[in-house]
């Protein structure tokens, strides 16, 4: 069962990579053009976008930048 596991976590790390590295560059793409199409009614408490556009920038952060993860992702590609 260890075996497996360190057989299949390589793998699984590169397609979580590679899942932050678009998700985050689809958030920083999408959530400015929301913004402006939202304007100021975007800010306000009944809608939760000022919550989502800091939770997109904070999710570039976490678990390595995309520098870091670029980086992990070029390392899985065959030379």
């Amino acid at each position: 069962m260890l075996a497996l596991v360190a057989l299949v976590l390589p793998a699984l790390q590169l397609v979580a990579a590679q899942a932050k590295l678009l998700a985050t560059r689809m958030a920083d793409r999408q959530l400015p053009a929301l913004a402006q199409a939202m304007g100021a009614e975007g800010l306000r408490e009944h809608h939760p976008f000022a919550r989502h556009l800091m939770g997109a920038r904070v999710a570039g952060f976490v678990d390595g930048s995309t520098e870091m993860l670029l980086e992990r992702i070029c390392a899985a590609l065959p030379d």
